[in-house]
């Protein structure tokens, strides 16, 4: 009976992850885009100063998300699963393309 649990838990643990993996990955597409958009709107309507300190304001609050979930994002790369392992990979190429975290950070 406890190798149907296990399965079981296995299974909740792996839908879980990706669901996690996948919603870090959809927040970070959808604040690279904000941002693109808050930077052409204010490259018009602003001074630089005032964007810059905008821009920097949004990055904080996604370094912190970042920051938060590294460790559990870079030992999902190692799950067992092939999914699992895949949305990683794809979580930290969003990080290290956008340049929130060193990748030094992310290998520690």
């Amino acid at each position: 009976m406890s190798h149907y649990r296990d399965a079981a838990d296995k299974s909740i643990d792996k839908a879980i992850k990706l669901r996690v993996l996948n919603g870090l990955l959809g927040f970070l597409h959808d604040e690279a885009s904000k941002t693109v958009a808050l930077s052409q709107i204010q490259a018009t309507t602003t001074t630089k100063a005032e964007a810059d300190e905008n821009e920097n304001a949004d990055s904080g609050l996604t370094s912190a998300v970042v920051q938060a979930m590294l460790p559990h994002v870079t030992s999902a790369v190692l799950h067992c699963d092939e999914l699992v392992r895949s949305a990683a990979m794809q979580v930290l190429q969003a990080i290290l393309g956008r340049k929130i975290a060193h990748p030094l950070s992310v290998c520690a």
